[in-house]
């Protein structure tokens, strides 16, 4: 199976947001962020075989960046799920993942539940080792089941690459 995790692209300021009085879980991206996101998706559809399923966390800014993946890359299918919110437990998230039972899929989320998993997937531990960068994308494969210290890093790629 092939995972990429992607992070959510750029959004609007936290802190300029807070001052309009909104739920921070309704802050959309930038169409800047948009822009960036999009050019590194392009440069990567060569590289992306086929895309089974998108699961996005329900905060805007995470599934506006997964509708750009839809657009772009076209899988099969592309839901929302609780279990990619921020700070959402590890083994909820694994568990998701599991269940999807495709051969490709990508997980749009948020920092810092994501470079957690990523840790964890690869090495077994729940500490972090690694840092997302906003609207970058990374690809594990694993070759048996998905799990702590089972997933080999293909490539992790920002938007600043491209």
């Amino acid at each position: 199976m092939k995972l990429y995790i992607v992070r959510h692209a750029v959004a609007i300021d936290r802190d300029e947001f807070a001052l309009q009085s909104t739920e921070d879980s309704l802050r959309p991206i930038t169409a800047k962020g948009e822009k960036k996101f999009s050019r590194l998706v392009q440069f990567l559809k060569p590289r992306i075989d086929k895309l089974d399923l998108i699961i996005s966390s329900p905060y805007k800014r995470a599934y506006q960046t997964a509708e750009v993946l839809r657009k772009m890359l076209k899988p099969e299918e592309c839901q929302l799920d609780e279990r990619l919110v921020p700070y959402t437990k590890l083994i909820d998230t694994i568990e998701m993942i599991k269940q999807s039972e495709k051969e490709s899929m990508a997980i749009v989320g948020h920092e810092p539940h994501l470079s957690a998993l990523i840790s964890n997937l690869l090495s077994g531990k729940d500490k972090s080792f690694i840092d997302l960068k906003k609207g970058s994308i990374t690809c594990l494969e694993f070759s048996g089941s998905i799990g702590a210290g089972q997933g080999i890093l293909k490539w992790y790629v920002t938007p600043g690459l491209v």
